[in-house]
């Protein structure tokens, strides 16, 4: 995360900032108070705990996690859903999930799954709001 924050971030910041501010920041990233890379992790965790190849809708299925820490409510296949089920289980890995992801992960499964986890998640935001 670092190496990309340096290769892609610092040339943007250095407009702004200078590069002594920027490196530090960067040093001072902790990807697992990020929340959608602490998600993305947890999933590559569970990945390789469960020994499994790599396939091409792997690494969609990360990017996917990456962006669900900044919605209300996302759907993720089988595979994706177990390793961070097992993540939060765990109270050793469950620590590395950032406190502030407030999505709701779901499994996909049928229209009238998703239609009706879409409006249960919908009641619960209009009694929290």
């Amino acid at each position: 995360m670092r190496a990309l924050g340096r290769h892609w971030i610092q040339p943007e910041c250095l407009q702004r900032y200078t590069a002594e501010d920027t490196s530090a920041a960067l040093d001072a990233f902790d990807p697992y108070v990020a929340p959608g890379s602490s998600l993305s992790l947890a999933v590559e965790r569970g990945r390789k705990a469960a020994d499994m190849e790599y396939t091409p809708s792997d690494y969609v299925d990360v990017d996917h996690v990456l962006w669900a820490a900044y919605s209300d409510l996302t759907f993720v296949d089988k595979r994706t859903y177990g390793f961070l089920h097992q993540a939060k289980a765990k109270p050793e890995t469950a620590k590395l999930i950032s406190p502030h992801v407030l999505t709701h992960i779901e499994r996909t499964g049928t229209l009238d799954d998703a239609q009706r986890q879409i409006g249960a998640r919908a009641q619960e935001l209009r009694r929290a709001g």
